[in-house]
């Protein structure tokens, strides 16, 4: 198979423990994503060679967005580490409704 290029921000998504909102919340969790590194990690989970094209910042989170993509077997070789990196962040907070 042909390698496969994805290129896109890695986002770092933020959301609470258990299924709570900000405000009752103590401790978050953290995941990193995005549509491209999403589709990148599927691919790889098939099989596929996948190198995933970015900036990221060039500090701990960096690293760790690094360390997460590499599980997954994705190719950051491509990936640009830089201060001046504006780090995408994705707040997920879950609510509950009552329906009628």
């Amino acid at each position: 198979m042909n390698k496969i290029i994805t290129f896109g921000e890695v986002l770092m998504r933020i959301s609470p423990l258990g299924n709570k909102k900000f405000i009752q919340a103590n401790n978050v969790e953290f995941y990193f994503g995005g549509t491209e590194v999403n589709v990148g990690i599927s691919i790889a989970n098939f099989g596929g060679d996948v190198k995933h094209i970015s900036c990221i910042s060039n500090d701990f989170i960096g690293d760790t967005a690094i360390s997460y993509l590499n599980k997954f077997d994705l190719d950051t070789s491509a990936i640009v580490r830089s201060r001046q990196t504006f780090r995408g962040l994705l707040f997920r907070s879950w609510c509950s409704y009552e329906t009628k």
